[in-house]
């Protein structure tokens, strides 16, 4: 799987207490509505840039309970979505046990919900600014201390927006590497393939349950070799999509 990125990690954000109302079925201060500027905002960055920060927002949510819940199936579940944003066929339609209820666990998974459903939006080719916009809501809600991912995001929003600006022609826009997404990490464009290609490596459909296995995702119609890619390729097949 892969782990949370080593700049949430060190930012300390974890906390055992619960400073916050939760309601499982009625939660609009922390869920919808999105702020339509916010969500403005997002819809001049590219699908796959706007999945991107879902799952690194994600990320932030996950590390905020840390000490008061094991990461091990949300990180599986992250790791799924990263490997969706290259091709759809690396996952499914997945969702976190709707037995994760609470101010704990009912937060992480309202966050995957977020981000299986900017999965969604992607392949369906409709923009997932919503899910964008309503994951920073509710990372500011539950974090005990907001100002550091909102640091984050205003600086990271930027540099999205010079690499990965939203296309007409080109809304999928190139395949976004966790490492653009990491203010430490001095990112450049040639290294995506590089990036990805690594992160495909490290994947073990084997232990994450989901993950496609190679043969399941060339019976379900995936061309070429799974688990390898190429950038070349995928412009290619972004142009006949």
């Amino acid at each position: 799987m892969i782990p949370v990125p080593s700049f949430i990690r060190n930012s300390n954000i974890g906390d055992k207490g619960v400073h916050f109302r939760w309601n499982e079925w009625h939660n609009k201060i922390a869920d919808a509505p999105a702020d339509e500027d916010l969500t403005r905002l997002f819809e001049s960055l590219s699908y796959r840039s706007n999945l991107a920060f879902t799952i690194t927002s994600a990320s932030w949510v996950i590390q905020r309970f840390d000490s008061l819940v094991d990461q091990f199936i949300p990180c599986q579940c992250l790791e799924a979505a990263w490997l969706q944003q290259i091709h759809f066929l690396y996952s499914w339609d997945w969702e976190i046990d709707r037995n994760w209820t609470g101010p704990i666990k009912g937060p992480i998974r309202l966050a995957l919900d977020k981000v299986t459903w900017a999965v969604q939006e992607t392949r369906d080719f409709r923009h997932p600014a919503w899910a964008a916009a309503t994951i920073s809501k509710l990372a500011e809600y539950v974090l005990t201390d907001a100002s550091q991912y909102i640091r984050w995001r205003n600086e990271i929003f930027r540099h999205l927006k010079k690499l990965y600006e939203f296309d007409g022609d080109d809304q999928l826009g190139d395949v976004v590497p966790p490492q653009a997404l990491d203010p430490d990490y001095l990112f450049k464009p040639s290294e995506t393939e590089e990036r990805m290609n690594e992160m495909l490596r490290n994947a073990d459909y084997r232990s994450n349950l989901f993950l496609n296995s190679p043969e399941v995702m060339l019976e379900l119609g995936f061309e070429g070799g799974p688990y390898v890619f190429s950038m070349e390729e995928d412009r290619k097949s972004r142009i006949e999509w």
